[in-house]
């Protein structure tokens, strides 16, 4: 806090100082100034453009091929927001977005995005703005259109932006300014490549630690106080630890104490417990309560705690608050258009399932196990508690957008509307994030246009169910979950430093590239779209042809902003 106030302050009087300089003309005309920010404007920026423009035909096919990349590109992006729009619309609580925030690419304010990135994502905007604009000016000389100005943004004194503004006094050819607009995006893509290739080199030093890194630690979990985010398990009483299975396995064999061994730290003792860690079905127990018996048998760890439930629909639960009876299974909210509805079970209501064909259901795994096995044919004699009340009904699942079977029934966590542990540790799952930053997507994800979205929802992975924890680089304490190894390896934490570039390179130019080519004024896609259908006008032999070409732009680009805002505001308005 005590920080944050000095960066206000320190910000409050370089604006001060700069409105007072440049209201008393103490500043070169090169210099403007407007609150916190300055901008600088410079003719020998132009000069420069000037050199870099000399290989005018490799930059005129440059422009050519952006300018197709783009107009694909453009028509892709617009498809895909009238999609979201509509996934939106029809499933709010789907979307990731819980409030505008969420779509700001600035650390901190961005709930995905941690302060810890802040240094790696402002060089990765500076670069994809200066290489972006850089490139529409070089093609302004190539193209022989007149550049009214060349500068920087800052903040205060910290570049965030650059700017090359042509002369809008157009002349020449509509494909000159096509092809100039167009060149922005596609030096992002380049820039895209030539980082994501540095990326896969450096992601080649990096593998999974040997153990299972402590991703994260439930809250009141037995864990809690023990083990933090970052430590590495190694081991469990002298049993060695390499990966989740090994954990999983080892802990399901272990007893009530257990000796936890770590990487470069000591070792820690953990009494497990039987612990809520998320309530919210129809057991009125909060986060924390600890379950010490059912039916009077003393549970001390989930196994047993699973095992005394299997041959009890209705049990008595003794729990650190008080003790609690209730019918004990798979709780859930019948859907109204779901098979569960259909065989009579009261829509909108919460239910209980107790069995399925007599088999025993507990949770949502248990549940699954017994659909996958199920046909869409036949009719399923499902055991349920509706109000307290024993009911039973028969229900025919129906099959999913994604094939699988479904019952009908929008499901609470773990068992009851209780998610308990015994453990409370969360794995870091190094090895998902190295694949899906190599391009290799996450298991059984195949087509290439799957593994891009994977890699730009990296920052919310955990939303979108990637991986259980957002990914915003190798930051410390994670990059425990990490090892370097090969050549690359002397380079120390400067490996992982250097992958942090890469990573936010690659992923903020991809995004920089893709929004621009969106066909929404004034980004590039909008102006090449009222370029293009002016140009379509003018051959038709329309009279009015700027006019068509704004009505055009503004029917696109009303339409896209509309849902847009649908695809941001209506999950924050419906919660």
């Amino acid at each position: 806090m005590e920080l944050l106030w000095w960066v206000l302050g320190s910000v409050v009087a370089f604006t001060v100082v700069a409105v007072a300089l440049d209201r008393t003309g103490r500043l070169p005309d090169g210099i403007e100034v407007s609150g916190p920010f300055v901008t600088l404007r410079s003719t020998r920026l132009r000069a420069a453009l000037d050199v870099l423009a000399r290989p005018r035909r490799i930059w005129r096919i440059f422009g050519t091929v952006a300018s197709v990349v783009v107009a694909l590109l453009g028509a892709a992006m617009a498809l895909g927001v009238v999609l979201a729009a509509v996934v939106t619309i029809l499933d709010p609580g789907g979307s990731p977005v819980r409030q505008p925030t969420t779509i700001l690419v600035v650390p901190g304010v961005n709930e995905f995005l941690p302060l810890a990135a802040a240094p790696e994502l402002v060089l990765a905007l500076l670069v994809g703005l200066v290489v972006h604009e850089g490139c529409h000016g070089v093609l302004c000389r190539v193209e022989d259109i007149a550049v009214r100005d060349v500068g920087l943004v800052l903040a205060t004194v910290l570049p965030i932006g650059a700017f090359v503004q042509p002369d809008e006094e157009r002349e020449g050819e509509p494909a000159s300014w096509i092809r100039m607009f167009a060149a922005g995006p596609a030096s992002n893509l380049v820039v895209t490549a030539a980082t994501f290739g540095l990326l896969v080199v450096l992601l080649g030093a990096i593998t999974p630690v040997a153990g299972v890194a402590v991703g994260g630690v439930f809250a009141d979990a037995p864990a809690d106080g023990h083990l933090q985010r970052g430590d590495v398990i190694t081991g469990i009483d002298g049993q060695p630890i390499t990966n989740d299975s090994d954990l999983e396995r080892t802990l399901d064999t272990a007893g009530p104490t257990v000796e936890v061994e770590r990487a470069d730290e000591p070792s820690v003792t953990i009494e497990r417990r039987v612990t809520v860690v998320r309530a919210s079905g129809p057991l009125d127990r909060s986060r924390g309560t600890i379950i010490t018996a059912v039916n009077g048998t003393t549970v001390r760890t989930e196994r047993e705690f699973r095992a005394a439930l299997r041959n009890h629909s209705v049990a008595r639960l003794s729990t650190d608050a008080g003790p609690v009876t209730s019918p004990i299974g798979l709780s859930g909210t019948v859907l109204d258009d779901g098979g569960l509805a259909a065989a009579g079970a009261p829509a909108e209501e919460q239910v209980v399932l107790t069995s399925i064909e007599g088999r025993r259901i507990l949770d949502l795994d248990d549940l699954q196990a017994v659909l996958e096995n199920a046909s869409a044919d036949a009719s399923l004699e499902v055991t349920a508690y509706v109000g307290g009340a024993r009911q039973r009904y028969d229900v025919r699942p129906q099959r999913g957008s994604g094939g699988d079977l479904l019952l009908g029934i929008a499901v609470d966590p773990g068992t009851s509307g209780l998610l308990v542990t015994d453990f409370g540790v969360g794995a870091y799952p190094a090895d998902r994030y190295l694949s899906v930053l190599g391009g290799g997507g996450i298991s059984g994800e195949r087509s290439l246009l799957g593994r891009l979205v994977t890699f730009l929802t990296l920052p919310l992975a955990a939303l979108v169910g990637v991986a259980p924890y957002n990914f915003a680089g190798f930051l410390d304490p994670t990059t425990a979950a990490f090892t370097l190894e090969g050549p690359l390896a002397v380079l120390g934490g400067a490996t992982f430093t250097l992958a942090n570039v890469a990573y936010w390179l690659t992923w903020l130019n991809v995004q920089v590239a893709l929004f621009n080519c969106l066909p929404l004024w004034p980004l590039d896609g909008g102006r090449i779209l009222r370029l293009g259908a002016t140009d379509t006008a003018d051959r038709l032999g329309v009279e009015s042809t700027e006019t068509v070409g704004w009505a055009v732009t503004a029917s696109v680009g009303t339409s896209l902003v509309v849902l847009l805002l649908a695809v941001i505001f209506v999950p924050v308005a419906l919660g």
